[in-house]
């Protein structure tokens, strides 16, 4: 009888210890580390508990499966201490996660129980996702930012659009961007030379201290994506991205943040400049008195944003003009910048003729030309008015109430899907479930 009834206490206490966990914590821990030879081909899975220990490659021929639900965490460390993710060109990545069980990435200290406050960024590196997709740089190649220039696995674009880096979906990058130098910190994802035959969707960056994400170049196509709470610009375009982007959510907060979008361009401007295509966006900014923008086109960059949201910023667009045939108002000028039927509202600027600027910092901008990008916010259906997203001070409730759906453009390519309304969200949540951010009561 004694020993069933100690039985039964060690089974109580047993059972009582496992509930006081956090439901993200396993009893194995596999730290991962590599010794210069990469990963590996291997999977890691939703059982185990992993730590990861420094820069991880997957190297060309490497294959990396990651389970729905396995939360992978990472070392804190500056510099060439690091702790990050990069899978190279010629190694692919499958990390398919689901809306039940999404994959997450976070640091060492992350319980995903509250014991990290959600805006805190910088304890660990990032994911770092490379290919061979074409680039506007001089030799049709770079190296990525983070990993040092004399590493060959830093290397990404070539010639290949359809370029396969594998599968990422249903993911969280939660706390990232540690620095590696003065005024380099790792993206919370940088995707470099990224071709379209890689799947990319539901994929959240959560406060990272740099960009949240970041294309360099590269073609592929991105659905449902957050960016929020992230110290730099939400989402940053350079080096001739042109891909297609649906349903994307930027948020800032009053302590941190700059643009909500950046257009950069690369070493040919005339042809092969960045020039992404998006729908249905929805970018909440920092406030009024942040004095922070929507979006910059610079160093003749383009970029076209149609059925879109675009609230609660000091400043809205500013085009780079320096009179040659080169500059981003040329990309205006030529079509592959555009803005049509979007939503502009509760920004420091009250008047439509503010909203989209042209910009110099040598020049005085002839009144002809502003006139032309004010002819083009009325004409092509821009309009101020409420989407009756609600912003409170712990929470947004991004279900809009107001009218997004008298007017919108129908996507010229059928990738695109043909909704019709403005913004990333209409009446369904489709962060809910997956996403960390909905998890803490947010977004709702």
């Amino acid at each position: 009888m004694k020993n069933l009834i100690y039985i039964l206490i060690l089974t109580f206490l047993a059972i009582f210890s496992s509930c006081r966990k956090s439901p993200y914590y396993v009893d194995e821990v596999i730290t991962i580390t590599d010794s210069g030879t990469g990963i590996g081909t291997v999977t890691l899975s939703a059982d185990k508990e992993y730590l990861i220990d420094g820069l991880v490659f997957v190297t060309d021929g490497q294959t990396l499966t990651i389970e729905p639900g396995t939360v992978i965490r990472f070392k804190p460390g500056q510099s060439e201490n690091a702790s990050a993710l990069i899978v190279c060109r010629g190694g692919k990545i499958i990390a398919e996660g689901t809306p039940a069980k999404p994959i997450i990435f976070t640091a060492e200290s992350d319980d995903l129980a509250g014991s990290i406050p959600l805006e805190t960024n910088g304890l660990w590196g990032g994911i770092i996702i490379l290919g061979n997709a074409p680039v506007n740089a001089e030799n049709g190649e770079s190296k990525i930012e983070g990993i040092a220039v004399y590493d060959e696995r830093a290397d990404y674009g070539g010639t290949d659009i359809n370029d396969n880096s594998g599968v990422f979906c249903y993911v969280s990058i939660l706390h990232s961007g540690t620095s590696l130098s003065e005024g380099n910190e790792i993206n919370g994802l940088t995707l470099g030379g990224v071709g379209v035959g890689t799947e990319i969707h539901h994929v959240e960056v959560i406060s990272n201290k740099d960009d949240g994400i970041e294309f360099f170049g590269g073609t592929v196509n991105c659905k449902y994506m957050i960016s929020a709470f992230c110290g730099d610009d939400a989402f940053d375009f350079d080096d001739g991205y042109s891909g297609f982007g649906q349903y994307w959510l930027s948020i800032q907060t009053n302590n941190a943040g700059d643009l909500l979008s950046e257009h950069d361009g690369g070493y040919n401007k005339y042809t092969n400049c960045t020039k992404p295509v998006f729908y249905n966006a929805t970018f909440i900014g920092r406030g009024l008195t942040g004095n922070k923008g929507i979006i910059s086109f610079r160093n003749g960059s383009g970029g076209i944003y149609k059925n879109s949201v675009f609230i609660n910023q000091a400043w809205g667009v500013k085009i780079q003009y320096d009179g040659s045939d080169m500059d981003s108002y040329t990309k205006f000028k030529n079509g592959n910048l555009q803005f049509e039927n979007n939503i502009f509202f509760y920004l420091g600027i009250f008047d439509y003729t503010g909203i989209i600027n042209l910009t110099s910092e040598t020049l005085t901008i002839p009144q002809e030309c502003q006139d032309e990008i004010n002819d083009h916010f009325v004409n092509f259906g821009n309009c101020i008015s409420d989407p009756g997203i609600l912003i409170e001070s712990d929470h947004i409730n991004i279900l809009p109430t107001g009218d997004i759906s008298s007017t919108f453009s129908i996507p010229e390519n059928n990738w695109f899907d043909n909704a019709q309304y403005k913004g990333a969200f209409n009446n369904v949540n489709w962060a809910t479930g997956w996403s960390y951010l909905s998890k803490t009561g947010y977004l709702r």
